[in-house]
This record gives C-alpha cells, sequence and structure tokens, in this order.
C-alpha cells in the first residue's frame, strides 16, 4: 500500500464560467480529515449526501467538467454506494487489526458483491438466460464458479482470491444465519454490564470450528461444479462458449492465475490450489484484496508542492479517493477503529478500553443504551416463552 504523509488533501474540480465565455475555472478544496470523517460515518442516504455535497458546494464524483452546478442523482447514487464500499473497506481493515477475522470477512463482502435479496439474486440469473428451475438453487458461490470459470480476468489475483472468498461467505450467511445465530449469538445478558447490542454468530469463538466445516462444504461445490463444465465444454472444445452460465464467459485459466503488473502476487496452478491458499489463510487473503482497494483509489491521488507557500498537499481527483488517502495513513501510522457496542459507528480507538462512539458515551448516550437493553431483554422473554411452550 502506498505511503502518504499527513498532510492536507485538496480536491481538484472544475466550475463552469459564469457565462459561455468564461470557460470553465479551476478550483481547490480543501478536505480535512474531520469534513470527510462526518461525511462517511453519518451520512445513511442518498437524500443526505445530495445535502452534504450543496453545503460543501462541491460537484459529485465523476461529474462531467465543467460542472454547471447540477447534481446528477445518478451520480450521487454512484458516489454513495462508493462511500459505503469505503466504509466497508475501514471495518474490514478494523476487525482485522482486533484479530476478528470473520466479521472482517462479513465487512469484506460489502466490498465485493452487490446488495441484493436472493429472488434479486435469482431474477438476474433467469434474465441472463439460466432456466428456472436451476436459478432459483443458484446462490453467491456460483458466482465464484463464473470468477473461476473467466469472470474479469483482468483481476488481480489478489482481489479474485478475495471475491470467491466472500461469495463463499455470503451463501453462508444467507443460508444458516438464523441456525448459527440462535446456537452462537451473543446477547446482552450473556456478555455482561456496559454493553448494549447483540454480538453475531461469528463472532463467538465456540463458532469457528462450524464456520471452517461450512467453508469446506463449499471449497468441495466449486471443485465438483469446476470439474464438470472443465469436462463438459473445455477439454472437448476450449474455444466453446459455456451456454449455462454465460453471465460472465471468458479463460478459467487467466482468471486464476493472472501475471501482475504493479507487483508480484500469488500465481496459482489450479482452483483446488487457490482455493487452498483462501481456506488456509483468510485474514491475509482478505487483507491483500483491500489492498489493492485502496491501492486503485490511490493511484489518482498526487503529492504537489507550492514553493511561493512552502507548503505540500495531496491532490485527489475525486472526494472517495480522498477519503482512502487519509484511511491509508492511518493504516501507516497505527491508528486504529473500534466499532462502539451501541451502534453501527465505528471511531478512531485513543482508550482501547472505550466501548462507545461519541454520541453513546456516558452521560449522552445513556438514554439510548437504556432502550436498547429494554428491547433486548423483551425480545429474550419473547423468545424463552416460545420455547417454553414448544411441544
Amino acid at each position: 500500500m502506498a505511503t502518504f504523509y499527513q498532510t492536507e488533501i485538496v480536491y481538484k474540480w472544475y466550475r463552469k464560467g459564469k457565462d459561455d465565455t468564461d470557460g470553465q475555472t479551476t478550483k481547490y478544496t480543501i478536505l480535512d480529515k474531520d469534513k470527510l470523517t462526518d461525511c462517511q460515518e453519518t451520512i445513511r442516504s442518498i437524500a443526505e449526501l445530495t445535502k452534504w455535497l450543496g453545503r460543501k458546494r462541491l460537484p459529485p464524483d465523476g461529474y462531467t467538467v465543467p460542472f454547471d452546478g447540477v447534481r446528477d442523482k445518478a451520480l450521487i447514487t454512484a458516489m454513495f454506494e462508493d462511500i459505503n464500499r469505503y466504509r466497508n473497506v475501514k471495518r474490514c481493515y478494523a476487525a482485522l487489526k482486533d484479530g476478528a477475522v470473520y466479521e472482517a470477512l462479513h465487512e469484506a463482502v460489502g466490498c465485493f458483491l452487490l446488495d441484493e435479496t436472493r429472488e434479486e439474486q435469482t431474477r438476474h440469473y433467469i434474465e441472463d438466460g439460466v432456466p428456472d428451475f436451476l436459478a432459483e438453487r443458484m446462490g453467491y458461490t456460483d458466482e465464484a464458479i463464473n470468477l473461476l470459470l473467466g469472470k474479469w480476468p483482468q483481476y488481480t489475483n489478489a482481489l479474485a482470491a478475495a471475491t470467491v472468498l466472500c461469495c463463499m461467505w455470503k451463501d453462508i450467511e444467507q443460508q444458516h444465519d438464523d441456525e448459527l445465530q440462535k446456537k452462537y449469538g451473543l446477547k446482552i445478558r450473556d456478555y455482561g454490564k456496559g454493553t448494549a447490542g447483540v454480538l453475531r454468530w461469528w463472532s463467538n469463538p465456540a463458532a469457528t470450528d462450524e464456520i471452517r466445516e461450512l467453508l469446506e462444504e463449499r471449497r468441495q461445490y466449486i471443485l465438483k461444479s469446476l470439474f464438470y463444465y472443465r469436462r463438459k465444454y473445455m477439454d472437448d472444445d476450449p474455444d466453446a462458449e459455456i451456454q449455462s452460465l454465460k453471465r460472465f464467459p471468458g479463460s478459467w485459466l487467466n482468471a486464476i492465475s493472472r501475471i501482475e503488473q504493479i507487483r508480484v502476487g500469488p500465481q496459482w496452478p489450479s482452483a483446488e490450489a487457490m482455493l487452498d491458499y483462501v481456506l488456509a489463510s483468510p485474514d491475509v487473503c482478505v487483507k491483500r484484496g483491500m489492498d489493492d482497494i485502496v491501492n486503485a483509489h490511490l493511484s489518482s491521488v498526487r503529492l504537489q508542492i507550492d514553493s511561493g507557500t512552502d507548503q505540500q498537499y495531496l491532490v485527489a481527483d475525486s472526494i472517495v479517493d480522498a477519503m482512502y488517502a487519509y484511511l491509508s495513513w492511518d493504516l501507516q501510522h497505527g491508528l486504529s477503529y473500534k466499532k462502539c457496542l451501541c451502534c453501527d459507528t465505528y471511531f478512531v480507538v485513543g482508550n482501547h478500553d472505550r466501548k462507545y462512539c461519541d454520541a453513546h458515551m456516558p452521560p449522552n448516550g445513556q438514554y439510548q443504551r437504556k432502550l436498547i437493553y429494554k428491547k433486548l431483554e423483551e425480545t429474550a422473554a419473547k423468545e424463552e416463552s416460545v420455547c417454553k411452550n414448544e411441544p
């Protein structure tokens, strides 16, 4: 990952002149860290992002040069998705630093896969020509098979491996979430006072062995499917198009063993070797995938100097790229983040015993925590009542 000096980040953009004869004006807006942190953690809707850009008088990422003052809704929607993806990347790094591998994997899913329901995914398969009876049984692991059959061969190996792992994990969450949450989920009464919330099943060390078994089942399913498609379509005619899964046709070998351009990455002679690597070191697999995502955004951030003021600046061409530049600096200098036990917000860790974000620290968050306590206790009472009434 690239290393940046701690310096102000400047967003370079172009505004349309007051009339047609003026052409365009180059604008430089300083994006301080507090401003971007506010954007990352508090904006929860497209409407809020639209208002934030309006208050800052900034164009959305991807605008048509020069900016004419009209903020296109489609661009704001795309930028909102990019911010959500950035939030997942930051939280993934935080979980990895705490040693919470499966929490990191849960966050990584949002970086690689669409946020869609099982019904929406089935509909997409049907639209791609997959028969209804097959589409209903297909999940995200089938997306991993598509990738290994040639989806986006320009992927770096690290991104390909992380995507395959996230596909496997997403299927486990969709198919076993209720069962595993009842078995391993931790409620307020399980992990003591001073906390408010529910810890998910993947955070419980007792679930580790079962999680590994489920991942191994996904691995065997992928290998069995790859053997079938390779034998049916590739051995006889290497140029034959894969008709059963034509959503992402291409070259299987290129997708799993591609020469790296920027740095040397892992090279696998087969999909089995790749899956062995993925399951043997899921933390390393996820971290390398996150590094490649960050590096892709840092490619457009450059260091410039101003001899007149004797200062140096990082210049970014998009707001989201500036966020990644600050994240890179934090990671390189040992700053870490922690998830608030009362909400879904992450905060910079100063005191390692701290459990809450600023909004829910005592005494400000006392009322909110009481509400969560009450809700959890009511839910627990209902569950106990149902268990007693069951024959």
